[in-house]
């Protein structure tokens, strides 16, 4: 059975490949056929078109007929009024008769009046000839006229200027005779000075003040050469006299107290132990050095454990690089407390408002090992967002608080909003008055 559908099925599919390709055919038939309907629906639509038009202007020219044949039938007279266009033709031609002989009258009274009026015009002619001289003459005087009075307008600037130069130098006169006898005055007052401190030298006869000038300047060479020779000048070897002595009785007071602790350190170790006096020195100063190295340790872990605690306030934790040998501080701040497997970020890499408050929290860890009584800071919100104003004032406030004996003192541009700042009882906000735009001095002294 298998060998007989086979034959079979090949035959179906052989016929379903020729009906899917004669599908294909009739496909693209209808396509064309469906291109030539459109396009003669467009042909229908477009002669629908013209035909509307045709129609639109066939019925305007039936309207244009009507009207014509209705002005033709008004324009055609009857008999009874051509009879009457008779008469009123021979009324008009009698008139136009009477009209013509007296426009003949007219014609000859013109030509009258065109005689008289040629020798009036000659006589106007003659009439104008003499007014344009008379003309002449006045834009001559007028011309004359102009010319004196700005000759004379000139004068007068002349004169105000004059005047005013007058005026100028008088002023001048007077300015120089106060400056004279100011001069004078000051003069006398410095001759006084000077005759105080030493009587008048004489002036040689026939020296100037250039000579004398040139003779100052030789002896001031003089004096530089003697003061390089003898290594400065008297106020120089002076000075470096004092500090000298200065140096040596700091030496004597250090060597002398040297050996009182050396007289009482060799009388303590003598009695029990063999140590000589210059190891007993040693043994104190390496002793020195280490509790003093303690010390500057215990202050560095003390700023770093108070640099992260500040931190935490705001959800960061950074470190606080401190190289004492370098005299290098460096800090490092991760503003997500919760990423702990990230690195810290260098301060460069921060916000505006995180670089902001990470200064502050080193400011405050830093100033627990300091021993100012006064500290200030000077706009230290000015890039900050208004959470971290409020958690940097409560923690600047906090830390003044247990910061006895120490005052601070905050400048800032910004408005104080925090409310629990202005509540507090210890916190004094003063407010200056604003700025005056243009001044050119603060008014101090008024």
């Amino acid at each position: 059975m298998q060998s007989d559908n086979a034959p079979r099925i090949q035959d179906e599919k052989d016929n379903l490949v020729s009906i899917q390709q004669q599908i294909r055919s009739l496909e693209v038939e209808h396509r064309v056929v469906q291109d030539k309907v459109n396009a003669c629906q467009a042909r229908i639509q477009n002669h629908n078109r013209t035909k509307r038009q045709l129609k639109e202007r066939m019925d305007c020219a039936q309207e244009d007929r009507d009207r014509l044949e209705e002005e033709v039938s008004a324009s055609t007279p009857d008999a009874a009024q051509i009879e009457e266009l008779e008469k009123e033709k021979e009324d008009f031609e009698e008139r136009l008769r009477l009209d013509r002989e007296q426009f003949e009258d007219l014609v000859m009274l013109m030509d009258e009046a065109k005689r008289e009026a040629q020798s009036q015009k000659a006589a106007s002619e003659a009439a104008e000839g003499r007014v344009q001289e008379i003309q002449f003459k006045i834009e001559k005087i007028r011309a004359k006229i102009e010319t004196l009075m700005r000759r004379r307008e000139q004068a007068l600037r002349g004169k105000n200027t004059a005047l005013d130069e007058v005026a100028r130098a008088e002023e001048e006169k007077s300015s120089w005779e106060r400056s004279r006898d100011m001069q004078a005055v000051e003069l006398e007052n410095t001759i006084r000075q000077a005759q105080a401190i030493c009587p008048r030298v004489d002036v040689p006869e026939g020296e100037t003040f250039a000579s004398l000038e040139q003779k100052r300047q030789i002896k001031i060479r003089e004096r530089e050469r003697q003061e390089k020779l003898l290594g400065g000048s008297r106020k120089e070897i002076s000075d470096g006299a004092l500090r000298a002595k200065k140096i040596w009785v700091d030496a004597s007071l250090q060597l002398r107290a040297t050996d009182s602790v050396r007289r009482v350190r060799g009388y303590i170790y003598n009695a029990s132990s063999s140590l000589t006096r210059a190891q007993v020195l040693k043994q104190a100063l390496n002793n020195r050095k280490e509790r003093w190295l303690r010390f500057r340790q215990e202050i560095s872990c003390r700023a770093r454990v108070t640099f992260n605690y500040m931190l935490s306030e705001r959800q960061f934790r950074g470190s606080l690089a401190i190289d004492h040998h370098g005299r290098r501080l460096d800090i490092h701040v991760q503003p997500d407390i919760t990423v702990a497997g990230a690195a810290a970020r260098q301060t460069k890499t921060l916000s505006g408002g995180e670089k902001s408050f990470s200064t502050i929290c080193l400011l405050l860890s830093l100033w627990e090992a300091m021993g100012s009584p006064i500290r200030c800071l000077d706009e230290f919100d000015v890039f900050m967002d208004n959470v971290n104003r409020e958690i940097t004032m409560e923690m600047i406030v906090e830390a003044a608080r247990k910061a006895t004996g120490r005052q601070y003192i905050l400048i800032t541009p910004q408005a104080m909003t925090n409310k629990k700042v202005h509540s507090m009882d210890d916190v004094r906000i003063i407010r200056m008055s604003d700025p005056e735009r243009g001044q050119t001095a603060l008014n101090f002294g008024r």
